[in-house]
Formats: structure tokens, sequence, C-alpha cells
């Protein structure tokens, strides 16, 4: 009768295939993971974008003066026609608008119009109209910390 199985050498080959494979494919899946925390943060920017355009069309509608529109049920603080970026301000700011509310986002304001929105590496910067007439800016993502 002849034995059946794997020999030695077969096994060593097996585990050396697969060890071969798995240091190539185990940097492709942290790259995955980062390149998940940057698709994230875009679509934060285009939360951001939305909500600043959707809060200026109710104030345009609501007679182009309120200090605050509402929004979902939240008071959000104008300047100038579009959400106000100051995070200590008496209602709801640009990131309240746009859902940034979250344990994973860190919103700073460095002045009074400019928020900075950082998430897992990543961040970019909104900042509010110059006066009447002109529109908020959004930066484009970039490493964090942001400038």
């Amino acid at each position: 009768m002849k034995a059946r199985g794997f020999t030695i050498i077969e096994i060593i080959m097996v585990i050396t295939i697969l060890g071969v494979l798995s240091a190539f494919a185990l940097p492709r899946f942290f790259n995955l993971n980062e390149e998940a925390s940057l698709k994230t943060t875009n679509g934060a920017v285009a939360n951001v974008k939305s909500a600043a355009g959707i809060a200026h069309v109710k104030w345009l509608s609501e007679g182009n003066q309120p200090a605050t529109v509402e929004l979902e049920s939240a008071v959000i603080d104008m300047i100038y026609g579009y959400p106000s970026a100051d995070t200590a301000s008496t209602n709801g700011h640009i990131g309240i608008a746009a859902g940034l509310e979250s344990v994973d986002w860190v919103l700073a304001n460095p002045t009074a119009n400019k928020m900075s929105i950082t998430f897992k590496g990543y961040c970019f910067t909104y900042t509010g109209p110059a006066g009447l007439g002109s529109a908020p800016t959004v930066s484009t993502v970039q490493a964090a910390p942001c400038t």
C-alpha cells in the first residue's frame, strides 16, 4: 500500500508562496484604508459645498436679510447670505449645516469666518464670503494639518 498525502517539501512550498503573496497584499490593504479616508474627506467637501448652497437659497427665499436660517430643525447663523464658520456662534455653523458634527471630525476656527475640518489625516478649510455678492470658498483636500 502506497502512502498518500503531501510531502514536507510541498507543504514548505505552499507556505512560502502564501508568505510572498501576503507580503504584497498587506500593503495594498493598508493603502485602501488611506484611500477610503481621502474619499470620505472628499465627500465631506461636497457636503459643505451643498449645505452652503442650500442655506444660501433658503436665505434668498426669506428676503435676503435674515441673520439665521433653519435647515432640518437646526438654526444656522448666516454671514453675507452663507453659513457662518464660527464654532463659538450662538446658533449653528457650516459644520452643523453639512452634518459634520461627529466625534470623527475635528472642527476648528482660527478666525471667525474660516473653519478647518480634519478627518483621519486629511483636511480642508471653509472660508465664508468676504461681503455681499461673494461666495464662500472650500479648499481642496490636503494632508493635515490645514494651512
